[in-house]
Formats: structure tokens, sequence, C-alpha cells
């Protein structure tokens, strides 16, 4: 979604939410950035509810297009990826840990 001419980054959404997620999820983050104009940072989480999905947010240059495209946005982009889809290295080592205790 392009966001330049708020001077904010475009947002991307990962594959695997479903698209009627989506349209929702664009529009409050973008809203968000919007009004509250946010302190982001690359690897923080976003949930918009209290019980509404948690979403990790990746911030990256625009490779998309070559800078002197229209498109191009010197914002950046955020990718929003569910956060539950990524597991913590604990819970990576508990799996490592109980393979390695059962053999």
């Amino acid at each position: 979604m392009e966001c330049q001419a708020f001077n904010l980054s475009d947002v991307v959404l990962d594959r695997g939410i479903d698209p009627e997620v989506a349209v929702d999820l664009l529009n409050d983050f973008n809203l968000h950035n919007i009004l509250e104009k946010p302190n982001l940072k690359d690897g923080d989480t976003i949930s918009f509810t209290e019980d509404a999905p948690v979403y990790l947010l990746s911030h990256y240059i625009d490779n998309r297009y070559e800078q002197e495209d229209p498109f191009y946005n010197p914002c950046g982009v955020w990718k929003l990826e569910s956060a539950s889809a990524k597991k913590s290295i604990f819970q990576k080592l508990g799996s490592v840990l109980k393979g390695w205790k059962n053999t």
C-alpha cells in the first residue's frame, strides 16, 4: 500500500494472511501510523485489539523499484507477518532439547 504521500513507509503483508483480514490490517496499520505517529522499530510487534492476532514488524529499504521510479518510497517498506508463525529462540531450543532427551 502506497504511503509515500504521508511521508511514511509502504506496507506489505505476509502471503499467509487471509485477504479479508489483510484489508482491515492494512487500514488499521496505516491509520495508526498517520494518526498516532508511533516510533516503530524493526522487530516490534503490533496488535490492534486485545483478542486480535499479533504481527511482527520488519522494516526494509524499498528494493521493489529503482530510485528514479515514481513508485519508489524513500521511507522504505514495513512487512507485517503473523508473530505466531515465528518461533522464538526459546521455543526452538526447547524442541531441540526434547529431541535430545528422547535419544
